[in-house]
């Protein structure tokens, strides 16, 4: 086939010099990934809705860090150990508060990623929108990032 069209072009046009490549769309590299999949335990950025599996009120949160450190705090446990820690009142949140004072046990998978972004600012903005949307009762913030309408 390449041939012929060679041969039809020169005679047609023999000052035009042409070249025939065929190329396919079915390549390997489509057919796999070029990076690996970061696992959700290490994603940064997110957004994330706790929900007590004892009482099923919510809170959402935000972290620019690792989602795994984020929820450990929340815990009470340890990032590395998954020990208990003990309890210090100036570094609990608000979700660890909630467990604690009404004796309920939770692990990670009371913990789910519902967004993530780019940049905190983003971030923030969809923090504010899901606390407004949701209104979850262990949020101690209305809203971390003021929301005006223009």
């Amino acid at each position: 086939m390449k041939k012929r069209l060679e041969n039809v072009i020169k005679e047609q046009l023999p000052f035009c010099k042409i070249d025939v490549v065929f190329s396919s769309q079915k390549k390997i590299r489509n057919f796999f990934a070029f990076k690996d999949r970061v696992p959700i335990n290490l994603k940064s950025l997110v957004l994330y809705k706790f929900t007590c599996s004892d009482c099923n009120v919510a809170y959402i949160g935000k972290t620019k860090r690792h989602f795994q450190v984020r929820y450990s705090e929340h815990l009470g446990i340890s990032k590395v150990t998954n020990e208990p820690l003990k309890y210090n009142k100036k570094s609990t949140t608000a979700v660890r508060e909630h467990i604690r004072l009404c004796c309920h046990s939770n692990t990670h998978e009371s913990f789910k990623i519902i967004g993530s972004s780019k940049n905190d600012y983003h971030l923030k903005i969809k923090e504010s929108l899901n606390i407004l949307r949701e209104n979850p009762v262990i949020n101690k913030t209305v809203k971390s990032f003021p929301l005006y309408l223009f």
